[in-house]
């Protein structure tokens, strides 16, 4: 006797017996999924973070941009904002270490002696 393993749940049958195991209650909430609870995966949007829980439906939104165009604009000019702020800081820094090396300079000039030889 040849025995096979039942594709829906997985049952170890022979191959004289297998219709009627698939004709089983067990078998048959198998074949329509009664038993099998699969985990919802949710896949989101890399534009605007929307969720979809089909990739199909994620794909097709990002491949035609039907993000809201405000909030992306939005998004994008407080980012804007941010990095144009952390500029100014730098250059406010680089320029009081100018005005520091100036300073320092016009030290060194005034107590350096003057050497003739």
């Amino acid at each position: 006797m040849d025995t096979i393993k039942c594709e829906y749940c997985d049952k170890i049958t022979t191959k004289l017996n297998l219709k009627r195991h698939q004709n089983t209650k067990y078998c048959r909430n198998k074949q329509q999924n009664k038993d099998i609870i699969l985990p919802i995966k949710e896949y989101n949007c890399k534009y605007c973070n929307k969720l979809f829980n089909r990739l199909d439906q994620k794909n097709e939104h990002e491949n035609n941009m039907s993000c809201n165009v405000k909030d992306l604009y939005n998004i994008l000019s407080c980012e804007l904002k941010e990095v144009k702020k952390e500029l100014e800081q730098k250059n406010e820094l680089l320029k009081q270490k100018d005005k520091d090396i100036d300073y320092f300079k016009s030290q060194l000039q005034i107590f350096r002696p003057n050497i003739t030889v």
